[in-house]
């Protein structure tokens, strides 16, 4: 999963997908999109189609998971210190719930 959806305009939207307006409209007010349509949509928002349909029927983005934020604040990190400390502390989380014990550094 991603940061999350790209701001487009629903016509920006309907021009990609070769959808008319009121296709869009009908979206928006709950009618689920064909399954190619949807194949395109969540690629286009780096999901997974059972994300993208989940959205869809609730309104509920999908969660990102522990390496997608690791992989975010990765890319902030100053120092490769900084980096050691962080993985050793996916590592350990990772330990953690596999075995319900944390590791020490």
């Amino acid at each position: 999963a991603s940061a999350g959806p790209k701001r487009l305009s629903q016509r920006d939207f309907g021009e990609i997908f070769g959808v008319a307006g009121s296709t869009i409209q009908s979206w928006l007010s709950g009618s689920i999109p064909e399954t190619p349509k949807l194949v395109k949509i969540a690629a286009m928002l780096d999901w997974s189609l059972d994300d993208l349909v989940i959205y869809l029927q609730t309104g509920q983005r999908p969660r990102e998971s522990v390496v997608d934020k690791m992989i975010y604040h990765l890319n902030y990190l100053p120092t490769p210190g900084r980096v050691q400390q962080v993985v050793q502390a996916g590592v350990n989380r990772i330990a953690a719930e596999a075995t319900g014990k944390y590791l020490s550094s």
